[in-house]
């Protein structure tokens, strides 16, 4: 099969914006330790930590001890128990002008179990092979020529 190409030969012509390297900076996480002592990383997970409590993605008043809830549990009524941890990330860390923490506070879900300490079976888990294909495929429908198309996450 030929190959015809259009490259006539020759450099492009350098880009002038002073600001396209900023495009590459990227998140550096930071590490348990440094999230303890570091007074801007703490800020930044209080202030994720404020914010689901405000838009009462979980229902921090609810909370209850885990053995009392395991013996209601064992006389018929099935629980889940998982692990909410913090994460923190130093955004554009390359560039201290530019630096600044985000803090996120997610679910473990790989690691929830019911009461009897066995691994829960969740029937719509978000991140299953078929719902990436699926996401996969709306960003290759999304760009190609005449579509647009968008995505979201929940808060």
């Amino acid at each position: 099969m030929p190959v015809v190409t259009s490259y006539v030969g020759g450099h492009r012509e350098k880009l002038s914006d002073p600001n396209l390297e900023l495009l590459s900076l990227v998140a550096r996480p930071a590490k348990r330790a440094e999230m303890m002592k570091n007074p801007k990383a703490q800020k930044a997970v209080g202030e994720e930590c404020d914010k689901i409590k405000k838009i009462s993605t979980r229902l921090h008043d609810t909370v209850r001890e885990y053995d009392d809830v395991c013996a209601e549990a064992l006389q018929g009524e099935e629980v889940h128990f998982g692990r909410v941890f913090a994460l923190c990330h130093e955004k554009h860390w390359e560039d201290p002008s530019l630096s600044k923490y985000k803090g996120r506070v997610v679910f473990q879900g790989n690691n929830a179990t019911d009461q009897t300490a066995t691994m829960a079976a969740f029937s719509d888990i978000g991140s299953s092979a078929c719902l990436l294909s699926a996401s996969k495929m709306a960003d290759v429908v999304a760009i190609a020529p005449g579509n647009s198309g968008q995505q979201a996450d929940a808060p």
